[in-house]
């Protein structure tokens, strides 16, 4: 979640709320250019491979989700 909260601190994106595990995405992510970047940073990050992000970003609803979608599909991260 840290690393999200950057990423939005980042591209200005401010959050109508403190995010949680049941934050949606959607809420979050507004433009197809600010999803663009963020599956950047997931690749970046947790070395997802692009193609995987195109194929299965769209099962991510929230927060939650996304902790699970990088942990079975990212590589060399640790969960702190």
């Amino acid at each position: 979640m840290k690393n999200v909260a950057g990423f939005l601190k980042q591209d200005n994106i401010v959050p109508d709320e403190k995010l949680n595990l049941l934050t949606p995405l959607s809420s979050l992510l507004k433009s197809g250019d600010q999803v663009n970047s963020f599956k950047k940073m997931l690749s970046d990050n947790y070395q997802i491979y692009p193609k995987k992000l195109d194929e299965k970003f769209s099962t991510v609803g929230n927060m939650c989700d996304l902790i699970g979608f990088v942990a079975q599909n990212g590589r060399n991260f640790k969960f702190n």
